[in-house]
Order: structure tokens, then C-alpha cells, then sequence
């Protein structure tokens, strides 16, 4: 198998992670130098433990380990820093055979590939289901309709109306009665005129 050395970001280390019951080892591989491509490895479990332990006589030494499935494909990876240790869980894909390729500079390493046991079954939590009530439907009533009454017939209405009061007025009122006064007024000036003539004639008398 051909390989090439691929440094992968640490954030890979944690894939297929959690806890690994009753771990079985496998295989195991340790030495201070870079390893292309170790032997491989069959894994029967769902998911496997890769351990790495370093001891380093340096603070800047360093090991990387990629977890590589048959296809040559890496599938997870881990950097360790000087003196330091991790663990982390690889999910088995089905693809296996496995490997690993190791890159380490001034530090040792002790690593250690373990499959994991049956994980105890969880009870799933069933989530109760909540009938929310549909809402009322709620009928506006319609706004009764109000017809307005034409301009035209309303005025003619009352047009019709002021006459017939008119009318009823009209033919309430009673006539005057005839005062006599155009007779009056004959009479006294005949009067008025007969004492003038009658005053003239008595003092044409007293002159004479």
C-alpha cells in the first residue's frame, strides 16, 4: 500500500468519540521513529481505541497518529505534545483491514489499538405528544346595508309637505269683517266741508 504522511487537524481526534466498555487489545506499536505504515489490524467491533503514551526529553517534541481504513482514506487522527497522552475512539466503517501512520520528532511513543465491547443499551426517552387545541373560528357579522334616500326625491317630499301646511293655514284663517270705512271717511269729509261753508257765511255776515 502506498501512503503518504498527512498531518490532520486535531479536531479530527475526537471523531467517533465516547466511551469505550470492556476494551480487548488488538495490537500495539512503540518506538521513537516515524512509522509510514504500520501492520494492519482487523477490528470486529463497532468502534475501536487508539491509546498514545509519549515520553519526550525535549518540550518541542511531538507525535501525530492517523487511523488509515483499507482504501488508504484517513478516517481520524491525533497530535500529542511533548510528554503528553490522549485517547480517542475510532467509529469502524466496515472498511478494515486497518493501519496507522505515526510521525514523531524527539519523543517516544507507546501506542496501543483496542477494540470496544457492546455498549449498554439506553432506554429511549419517548417524547409524549401535546395536541394543541385548533382555534375557534370566529364569524364577524356583515354590516346591514343603508340606503340613503336621493337628494331629488327627499327636497320634492318636502316641497309637497310645505304646501299642503300652506294650504291648511290658508284655509284656517278667518275673513275680516267690512268696518265701514271708506263710508267713515265720506261722511266726514262732508262734515268738514259743510262747517267751512257755514263759517265762511258768518263772517261774510259780520263784515257786511
Amino acid at each position: 500500500m502506498v501512503m503518504m504522511i498527512v498531518s490532520a487537524p486535531a479536531a479530527m481526534a475526537q471523531q467517533g468519540g465516547g466511551t469505550c466498555a470492556d476494551p480487548t487489545l488488538v495490537d500495539s506499536f512503540s518506538g521513537n521513529t516515524n512509522v509510514f505504515e504500520t501492520e494492519p489490524f482487523d477490528i470486529d467491533t463497532e468502534t475501536f481505541q487508539v491509546a498514545i503514551d509519549t515520553t519526550s526529553g525535549s518540550e518541542f517534541g511531538f507525535t501525530s497518529v492517523t487511523v488509515f481504513d483499507t482504501n488508504a482514506t484517513a478516517i481520524d487522527s491525533a497530535d500529542v505534545d511533548a510528554g503528553e497522552s490522549t485517547v480517542f475512539n475510532v467509529a469502524n466503517n466496515g472498511a478494515g483491514p486497518f493501519d496507522l501512520s505515526i510521525s514523531t520528532s524527539e519523543q517516544s511513543y507507546d501506542i496501543t489499538v483496542s477494540e470496544c465491547g457492546a455498549v449498554p443499551d439506553v432506554p429511549e426517552t419517548t417524547m409524549e405528544e401535546t395536541t394543541i387545541p385548533e382555534m375557534e373560528e370566529t364569524t364577524v357579522p356583515e354590516m346591514e346595508e343603508t340606503t340613503v334616500p336621493e337628494m331629488e326625491e327627499t327636497m320634492g317630499a318636502g316641497d309637497v309637505q310645505y304646501e299642503e301646511e300652506t294650504t291648511e293655514d290658508t284655509e284656517g284663517m278667518t275673513a275680516l269683517p267690512d268696518t265701514g270705512g271708506p263710508s267713515v271717511l265720506l261722511i266726514g269729509a262732508t262734515l268738514l266741508m259743510g262747517s267751512g261753508i257755514l263759517g265762511l257765511a258768518v263772517l261774510r255776515r259780520r263784515s257786511e
